[in-house]
Parts: C-alpha cells; sequence; structure tokens
C-alpha cells in the first residue's frame, strides 16, 4: 500500500491533512479507473484523528481497488459540528475528487493508476458514521455518493438518548470542574487529539467531553445553534439516497444498536438498497483492533467493506 499525506484546506492559514492510500496493481472498474472511498474517524467529534482508523481496513479497500481518502477535520467544540466535522469531511472529498489524479501524477503511483471520481463511497465509525450519513445530503458535491457504510454510527439525533446523562460515564467518570473544562476553548483551533488514557486529571478537551457526556449535553455543546437536522444524515433519507448499510454491536453500551435498525428500516420503506449486519455480544468499537485475517473480521467487517466494493462496480 502506498500513502501520502497532503493538506485538503487552510483554515487561518493552518493546513487541514488528509491521508491518500493506495495500490498500484488494484483492480478499476470495468478499466475505467478506481474509485475513492472517504473514511471519517470517531471521538465524539471532540477527539480523534485519521490515524485511529483500523489498518486492515484501509489495506482491504486499497487491494480491491479504492483510493482511500482519510482526513482530519476541525474538532468541536472551538468549532460547531457543522461548521467543523461536516464542512471538513465534505471539503476534503471534493479536494480529493477535483485533485487526486494529479496528485498521484506527483508520486510514485503507477502512470496507470487513475481515480474514477464519478465513483465516491463514504464510510466512518462512531461518530464519524454518523458524518458519513450526512454526506449524501450535500447539495454542492458534484457527484452522487455511490455507497454508504456506517459503523455504530450517531443518527436520529434528536432521539432522547443523545440529550440524557450517559450511563457509560454516570457511574464511573468523576465531574470535572467547569471552569477547567472549558479551558477547551482557549489556543489554536484542534484538527486531531489523541484520547487520554492516564489516571490523572485529563486535558481540558478531554474533560469536556466526558463532563458533556455525563450531563446529557455533550450533543447540544457540538451543535452549538440547536439546529440538529442539518447534522443528521437521516433527515436526508429519500428514495434516491444511496445503498446503505449498518455494522452495529447488539450489546452497544453507547449507541444502541435500536437506531441502526430504524435508520435501515425507514430505507427499506423508501425503497433503498440497505443491509444490516448485527453483531451478537459486541459493544461499541467492535471492529478497531482486528485483524484481516481474524474470524471477526472477516465476519463482522469484511461483509461491509464488500458492500461498498459491489456498489461502486469493483469486481468482488
Amino acid at each position: 500500500m502506498e500513502t501520502i499525506t497532503q493538506p485538503y484546506k487552510l483554515i487561518n492559514g493552518n493546513p487541514l491533512l488528509a491521508d491518500l492510500h493506495w495500490q498500484n496493481d488494484s483492480p478499476t472498474i470495468n478499466g475505467n479507473g478506481h474509485p475513492i472511498a472517504l473514511i471519517l474517524h470517531g471521538g465524539g467529534l471532540v477527539i480523534g484523528a485519521k490515524e485511529i482508523i483500523p489498518y486492515a481496513q484501509m489495506t482491504y479497500l486499497t487491494r480491491a481497488g479504492f483510493l482511500v481518502v482519510i482526513p482530519n477535520y476541525r474538532l468541536c467544540p472551538q468549532v460547531s459540528a457543522f461548521e467543523g466535522p461536516i464542512t471538513d469531511s465534505k471539503d476534503c472529498l471534493l479536494w480529493a475528487i477535483q485533485n487526486a489524479d494529479s496528485l498521484l501524477a506527483q508520486t510514485d503511483a503507477a502512470d496507470a493508476y487513475r481515480v474514477d471520481s464519478e465513483k465516491v463511497a463514504v464510510m466512518g465509525h462512531s461518530a464519524g458514521g454518523g458524518l458519513a450519513l450526512t454526506m449524501p445530503n450535500q447539495s454542492d458535491l458534484p457527484v452522487q455518493i455511490s455507497a454508504v457504510l456506517d459503523f455504530y454510527g450517531a443518527k436520529y439525533l434528536d432521539h432522547p438518548s443523545y440529550h440524557e446523562p450517559h450511563p457509560w460515564y454516570t457511574n464511573i467518570v468523576v465531574s470535572w470542574d467547569e471552569g477547567y473544562a472549558n479551558h477547551v476553548f482557549e489556543g489554536p483551533q484542534v484538527s486531531f487529539a489523541d484520547p487520554y488514557l492516564g489516571t490523572e486529571t485529563p486535558p481540558p478537551r478531554d474533560a469536556w467531553l466526558t463532563s458533556h457526556l455525563k450531563n446529557g449535553t455533550w450533543l447540544n455543546g457540538v451543535v452549538q445553534d440547536g439546529n440538529l437536522a442539518r447534522v443528521d444524515g437521516t433527515t436526508g433519507f429519500s428514495k434516491t439516497y444511496p445503498p446503505t448499510m449498518f455494522v452495529h454491536g447488539i450489546s452497544d453500551t453507547f449507541t444502541s444498536c435500536a437506531l441502526s435498525e430504524r435508520a435501515h428500516k425507514q430505507l427499506q420503506e423508501l425503497g433503498v438498497t440497505t443491509e444490516i449486519l448485527l453483531v451478537p455480544g459486541k459493544d461499541h468499537m467492535l471492529d478497531l483492533t482486528l485483524k484481516e485475517g481474524d474470524q471477526e473480521f472477516l465476519d463482522f467487517v469484511v461483509p461491509g467493506l464488500e458492500f461498498l466494493v459491489r456498489h461502486v462496480g469493483l469486481p468482488v
């Protein structure tokens, strides 16, 4: 797998970066070129970075024939969910559609490697799954999204579970001083942040996220203007929404699998091609540590990736 990192956008002179991954000898769509797969990371829109996307999923998709594009996006709460994560994800996809061939021409990509920018798939994990669901609703993209893959993503944002204290945090996380947590608004805008895994007082960003999840105010804190509809991909569900697959652990204690079941049913009723894979006994982030040779990767991840492969027209 070949990789380059490029700035796709400047914010106040500071670059937002995206990784591009490809395999030179991979299949094309009927000889016409390689489709794009945009993958969006999770982290509650507050933490995370492009580096947390599972390597096994990247390599599977590049070997199947995709040019895989993975961006960092501006993180909340320094910016709203719409102005940061959604707008940046859309702008990265637009940048890739318009510039991928010229960028690859300056690299070690084989002369025969060309991008079919008419074929685009989007996928994401957790909050990134929610972002992926919003991409078909972006009216200023020059192409229609061919397929969407949502791993346990956020959706139906008016659901009470997004506006109540999160049970994951109620009993296990101490409360942080609001004044300390609000230091997250100080300093330059952040587009990547590793989660704090220590046992002492966390950085303000992590304190802000866990405190708001514990208090049931996370969603309002990242949306900021109260306009849930424009950051919820399900508000754009229609008869023309692209083929979409959901993968969700039945025992997910962070985001209920019932929301993926609801989305799957709604798309079915609209006549949209849709599939769902409910994984027995698995919690949130069920796929992030799996390797390609793992049986669970074959059982619970490959079906989703193959869904994207089929619906952009690559050989399975």
